[in-house]
């Protein structure tokens, strides 16, 4: 971009470029046009693909002609669209976007060819799909941790630890006990159970793991060592517990 085209960009109040999901359900980093580049960042949600283009022109929009192309060859005009924002509607220029068939140039150009076209290479960045996979995995197991409602409760001597099926698949239960990260014992808890009371345990620490299946043994939830406490009594007559 030469002097008189940054110039002539700034004589309309400068050019910014937002893009949009279509359905508009998230807000986006305005683009500023002050290089031969325009960046086009995928939402982190791979998902959204189809995106609304919207060149945000601050004066003299009928003058500022926009072109698109999908081969560099053939151009197409960019149309005035309104957007409204609550009780606001804004008068702009826009297209819509398609990560999967994505635009080569964007072309800017005065309706009185006061200056040069203006001519912008679209560049593309998908969204990582690992990291994307990865989010999504992490929300399902949130998502059965919750369900599942692991907690528990002591005694002087006994802890029970009480669940809930974390989805419909959901057939058993086994809880792996340990002291002092040492293995302790495993404990299958029948299916129309929902608890399980562990006594004869002598002062210390503990921690324990709650995993269930489905009928095929396929592992559904895994909690993470949840640690508790048992201690001596205290002058009252009754254990002291952490948690």
């Amino acid at each position: 971009m030469n002097k008189y085209q940054k110039a002539y960009m700034g004589r309309f109040g400068g050019f910014l470029a937002d893009l949009y999901p279509t359905d508009f359900s998230k807000s986006y980093s305005s683009i500023v046009l002050d290089s031969d580049t325009i960046k086009l960042q995928q939402d982190d949600d791979i998902t959204i693909e189809k995106y609304l283009l919207v060149f945000r022109i601050q004066k003299c929009i009928d003058d500022v002609l926009i072109y698109y192309s999908f081969n560099g060859k053939s151009w197409e005009e960019v149309n005035i669209i309104k957007l409204s924002r609550g009780d606001r509607e804004f008068t702009v220029k826009g297209f819509e976007i398609d990560f999967k068939k994505p635009i080569k140039r964007i072309k800017i150009k005065d309706r009185n060819d006061l200056i040069d076209p203006i001519l912008f290479t679209v560049k593309y960045v998908m969204a990582d799909k690992e990291k994307y996979y990865a989010k999504k995995e992490q929300e399902r197991k949130e998502a059965l941790l919750a369900q599942a409602h692991v907690r528990h409760s002591t005694g002087a001597d006994l802890v029970n630890i009480y669940f809930q099926p974390c989805c419909d698949t959901y057939f058993s239960t086994t809880i792996i006990l340990y002291q002092d990260n040492m293995l302790m014992a495993k404990y299958k808890v029948d299916p129309d159970v929902f608890f399980k009371s562990i006594s004869g345990l002598a002062y210390g620490s503990y921690s324990y793991e709650v995993i269930q299946y489905d009928k095929d043994e396929k592992e559904l939830m895994r909690t993470k060592k949840i640690t508790f406490y048992l201690s001596r009594p205290d002058y009252g007559g009754k254990p002291t517990v952490k948690i």
